[in-house]
């Protein structure tokens, strides 16, 4: 408004009978209307992408957060502005050490090598997301949906997973040492691999789930249901009259040691 006003009043001050006088102010004020303009939306432009890279680091710094209200909110907003998944996900290699996140609706959220250390996410919704590699260390997991979850290789040393959903999730590779697995559901997970000394797995369900290659030594698998569906250990099927001790105790006679 202010560079029209001043045009009015440059066309009246400077200009007169001549033509060309006329003109030639014209095509200068055009002109410098012109370079006005580009610099307004370039700086424009610049102002908006730096207010979200901005808007970016505020929400993930919030995701991260132990108050659950302010985690939940942020988790929302990256969900609803698209960065929550995806190879780009922003949550994606990022440290959220005591987070709490509990109920969290975090389903195909990129959590790829995502540090959780100690985090609260009981009752999240995980479902389809990708915590490959991420470090799970005493984080809170029970009663979380984490069906068709990528765990592979994931870090899980003493966590609880108590009633955690898992079906179908892969957890190759994943570390479960200690870790609480009572009760969760493990139908067609795959667990090959894994690491799973002294876990306890009393009252899981693991039809048609694999184990080839699993560490069960000292694992509680009281109450635990097995299929003929289910792989274990050692490449064999589950029967009736398997011995799970062998996959459990050091001192059973048909000892299998994985490699």
């Amino acid at each position: 408004m202010l560079v029209l006003i001043g045009f009015l009043i440059g066309y009246v001050l400077f200009s007169g009978d001549d033509p060309l006088i006329n003109d030639s102010y014209l095509t200068n004020a055009f002109t410098e209307a012109l370079s006005i303009g580009i610099t307004v939306i370039l700086i424009g432009k610049w102002q908006e992408h730096r207010r979200i890279e901005q808007l970016k680091k505020d929400l993930v710094r919030n995701a991260g957060k132990s108050t659950n209200s302010v985690a939940k909110d942020a988790v929302d907003d990256l969900r609803h502005y698209g960065w929550l998944t995806g190879e780009n996900g922003l949550l994606k290699g990022t440290k959220l050490w005591d987070a709490n996140l509990e109920g969290a609706k975090l389903g195909q959220a990129n959590l790829k090598d995502a540090e959780l250390v100690n985090a609260n996410l009981g009752g999240a919704k995980l479902w389809v997301s990708n915590l490959k590699g991420a470090k799970l260390t005493g984080a809170n997991l029970k009663g979380a949906d984490l069906v068709n979850a990528n765990l592979g290789g994931a870090e899980l040393w003493v966590s609880n997973l108590k009633r955690a959903k898992l079906t179908g999730a892969n957890l190759k590779g994943a570390t479960l040492m200690g870790a609480n697995l009572e009760g969760v559901t493990l139908m067609g997970a795959n667990l090959g691999g894994a690491t799973l000394t002294d876990a306890n797995l009393k009252g899981a369900k693991l039809g048609q789930a694999n184990l080839k290659g699993a560490n069960l030594t000292g694992a509680n698998l009281q109450d635990t249901t097995l299929y003929t569906s289910t792989t274990l250990p050692d490449g064999t099927k589950w029967t009736p009259d398997t011995d799970m001790t062998r996959f459990t105790d050091p001192d059973h006679p048909d000892y299998f040691q994985p490699q």
